[in-house]
């Protein structure tokens, strides 16, 4: 990774120095231009005056387009620069947020436990709702299966979005440097084509990150989460829904949260149900 960083700067530093002899080369064609348009003006006319002009102080009557087009190339470049050797300074923005999750225990069986609890209380709760004597009536659950519901979703937090995905987060693959790095640095990593020195793969060769797509299923989880619990608060409140605008975004929720937990061991995956069943 010294070596990509390594890489980078002398790339900026070159690109710099190529504008920077750009510049200086238009600079000094527009001093040159402008003293020779001026000196053949004097000579052709003697009475000469330089007249005020909104593109600069003094405007000579032979000053054409191809001086004002230096002008424009020095601007464009000068951009072009300040974009190149500001690159560094963009933000990680197709990274996940930090929402505080403690990433001291990742990957282990005590911080998946919560994960499968959760799993647990979501399928317990669809199978409340699929066997519903009235599942495709445009009727309230019943008043048993509302209280069955709401005890099975208490310690699932279904209306906090910041504190669902922190569970998730508190197991799930932390966000590796050269992720950081790549993002950070996305414009030149693409014009590079990902080099990562002579004889190395690209950086962009390599296989999705296990960070990604846990980030994908937990995204897609709370998602569906959300819009169950927009339906089940508009029912709990005495709304009248057909059980299946309850049902479908619930199981949704279960599918992602079933590929985020296959995702683990199998082994760290029986040890965690089975703690929670003693």
């Amino acid at each position: 990774m010294f070596r990509i960083t390594s890489f980078i700067l002398c790339l900026k530093i070159l690109l710099f120095l190529f504008c920077a002899a750009a510049l200086t080369g238009n600079a000094l064609g527009l001093i040159i231009s402008v003293g020779c348009h001026g000196s053949a003006c004097r000579s052709r006319n003697s009475s000469f005056k330089p007249k005020q002009s909104s593109l600069s102080r003094y405007s000579c009557p032979c000053l054409n387009a191809r001086c004002l087009n230096r002008r424009t190339t020095i601007s464009s470049l000068i951009y072009a620069t300040a974009s190149m050797l500001s690159v560094q300074d963009s933000g990680a923005a197709n990274l996940p947020k930090s929402n505080g999750a403690n990433l001291s225990m990742t990957g282990t069986v005590k911080t998946l436990i919560p994960i499968i609890d959760i799993q647990n209380r979501l399928k317990a709760t669809a199978d409340v709702l699929s066997t519903s004597p009235s599942n495709s009536m445009k009727v309230r659950p019943s008043q048993e299966e509302m209280q069955t519901i709401e005890s099975l979703l208490q310690k699932v937090p279904i209306r906090n979005e910041s504190q669902f995905k922190k569970i998730f987060d508190a197991y799930s693959t932390p966000v590796s440097y050269k992720q950081k790095f790549m993002d950070n640095n996305a414009f030149l990593v693409y014009y590079s084509k990902g080099f990562d020195g002579p004889g190395r793969p690209s950086m962009e060769n390599d296989s999705i990150p296990m960070q990604t797509i846990q980030y994908g299923f937990r995204n897609d989880a709370w998602a569906w989460i959300d819009e169950f619990t927009n339906e089940f608060d508009f029912v709990r409140k005495g709304g009248e829904d057909e059980l299946k605008d309850l049902l479908e975004p619930l199981q949704k929720s279960v599918k992602a949260i079933d590929s985020y937990v296959n995702l683990a061991p199998d082994n760290d995956v029986q040890l965690a149900r089975q703690m929670l069943d003693e």
